[in-house]
């Protein structure tokens, strides 16, 4: 298990190094937009991208913390916590470039309903609303999963009779913030896919009112426009594609352990009753005794790495066999 962790984490760290060298020239691009042009901006504009340039350290910073732990104890609280906090820093960023997208979207599309110009009044605090709820989320998610692993440690239990001794509290409560995370992820991608659409669809309809009137399409505001609009569809599909592999990543992390252990315990029990199905079809053969056949039925559920045993139906008469041989042989006759 040390070492699973360990070459995860050496994975993750290659993985994520090369991003590093972005990460920086993005925060000094974000650092010189923020100085030279900070009384052009509004203060939500500000607001994200100073997020997003300490998010950004955060991250990396987080990186150095788990490569340190990797070599040194993988299976430490301070790498479980650094590990979450890369996840909170990352996912935040992203929350981030959703909320920019929105923004933009609110500026460049026309508000077509008393709703969206409400919404296009009050963005500021929207947005604000938007940053603390998404580090209460994460904080909470974070101190649940932190805790459930620290009870598992401290009781020596595994995934499997966890459950069964009480403290299923902080294992259910993980899990459920989990999936709200996942769903929160999913509102996010629903809300750039539908600016960007929004947005596309748009500049089309003003490019061809544009053309038909003989306007030129070289003016500022447009370029600039189409220029949002480019970035949008391009953080839009890495958003996406970072939204699949953290499903992915946050399943196979999540539920391979239960699925292991729950594969080997199927399999005990699978072996166990095999042997006490061909001790009693053994004595039935023997004709020490006569009783109807016993029903073991198991099925090997292959798609999800797990055995179900079922239909288990060992007869009660068996046990009482003993003091009843010589009414079961007349039956038999």
């Amino acid at each position: 298990m040390c070492s699973g962790f360990r070459s995860k984490a050496i994975t993750y760290i290659s993985t994520n190094a090369p991003l590093v060298l972005l990460i920086t020239a993005t925060n000094i691009f974000y650092g010189l937009s923020l100085f030279v042009n900070r009384r052009r901006l509004k203060p939500p504009v500000r607001i994200l991208l100073g997020s997003l340039i300490c998010f950004a350290f955060i991250y990396c910073g987080s990186l150095s913390v788990l490569y340190y732990c990797s070599v040194k104890d993988p299976k430490s609280i301070v790498a479980l916590v650094s590990w979450l906090i890369g996840l909170y820093s990352l996912n935040s960023s992203m929350t981030c470039y959703v909320c920019l997208n929105f923004y933009y979207y609110l500026h460049i599309v026309p508000a077509s309903k008393a709703l969206f110009a409400q919404i296009k009044r009050n963005i500021g605090p929207i947005i604000y609303v938007t940053l603390i709820g998404n580090t209460m989320l994460y904080a909470v998610s974070g101190t649940f999963t932190v805790m459930d692993v620290i009870s598992r440690r401290v009781k020596g239990l595994t995934h499997n009779n966890y459950t069964q001794t009480g403290n299923e509290g902080f294992f259910y409560s993980s899990r459920t913030w989990f999936f709200i995370i996942q769903l929160y992820l999913l509102v996010g991608v629903w809300i750039m896919m539908v600016s960007n659409f929004s947005m596309v669809h748009y500049l089309q309809r003003h490019m061809r009112s544009m053309a038909r009137s003989g306007s030129r399409l070289t003016t500022p505001l447009y370029q600039s426009q189409m220029r949002v609009t480019i970035t949008g569809i391009l953080q839009g599909l890495l958003y996406f594609l970072f939204y699949t592999q953290y499903v992915r990543e946050s399943l196979v992390y999540m539920f391979f352990v239960e699925t292991v252990v729950s594969t080997q315990v199927s399999m005990t029990i699978a072996t166990q009753k095999s042997h006490s199905l061909y001790s009693v079809t053994h004595w039935k053969s023997s004709k020490t005794c006569n009783f109807k056949k016993s029903i073991f039925d198991f099925d090997l559920i292959s798609s999800s790495h797990c055995f179900q045993v079922y239909k288990v139906d060992v007869l009660e008469e068996v046990l009482h066999c003993k003091s009843s041989k010589s009414l079961l042989l007349n039956q038999g006759e």
